[in-house]
């Protein structure tokens, strides 16, 4: 089962429209519910696509007019208090298990365009969820895409979603080095060589097709897609 969660984004009407026919041919193609959990303005970028099974989160940046509009919808809300150790984002991961154990993959929509170091807390609590509950979570905002890959995890990454030819493809290691046992699909070839975090080795690849594969033998990669 996949689980659909929202988080701060940007907001282009462009986005929305994508990610409600995601949502809505991923429901249809596996005729399951597919889950999907609001951490707080997360909720705005949910507005207008998709009614979201929780809201959850301290409230403090979740527009009036959207909370008004899903409250009278009897969507539940879960309310924490902002001084709290975890942001909205983890709370939603964390309450996506909880709620769903049968999940094994969590599609993120947001999070990507918003101050650098949330966005940057958003990719390590994505990457470091991954690794803890084994389960893949890949997090999208408009024309940005980031994957999460690991040894322990999902060593052989697919993708193709949203990506064509001639595309960029970063391929960075999360930590330290990650050793990368083949790549398909990109122009760069990466056989059997080490990524290491002090190197620029990996960034602007090229996407040459619709599809891409990587495979990593030890480590955990970011590949990190930006359409063109």
């Amino acid at each position: 089962m996949n689980c659909f969660i929202f988080i701060n984004s940007c907001l282009t009407k462009s986005f929305k429209k994508t990610i409600k026919e995601i949502i809505f041919e991923a429901r249809a193609d596996l005729n399951t519910q597919c889950p999907v959990i609001c951490a707080d303005s997360g909720a705005d970028l949910a507005c207008g696509c998709i009614v979201p099974d929780l809201i959850i989160g301290d409230f403090d940046s979740i527009s009036e007019k959207t909370y008004e509009y899903f409250k009278n919808r009897g969507v539940k809300f879960e309310k924490y208090p902002p001084e709290k150790d975890y942001t909205d984002f983890h709370l939603a991961l964390e309450k996506a298990v909880e709620l769903f154990p049968e999940i094994t993959r969590i599609t993120v929509f947001g999070g990507l365009a918003r101050r650098l170091d949330q966005t940057l807390g958003n990719i390590y609590v994505a990457a470091c969820f991954q690794k803890s509950r084994k389960i893949p979570v890949s997090l999208h905002e408009a024309e940005t895409h980031v994957y999460i890959s690991s040894s322990d995890v999902n060593e052989k990454l697919f993708i193709d979603e949203f990506i064509k030819k001639g595309d960029i493809v970063t391929l960075r290691p999360l930590f330290e080095e990650v050793t990368i046992r083949k790549v398909f699909g990109l122009k760069y070839k990466i056989n059997n060589e080490k990524l290491y975090a002090f190197e620029s080795r990996g960034t602007s690849n090229v996407a040459m097709g619709k599809a891409i594969k990587i495979e990593v033998s030890e480590g955990t990669l970011l590949a990190i897609h930006i359409e063109k």
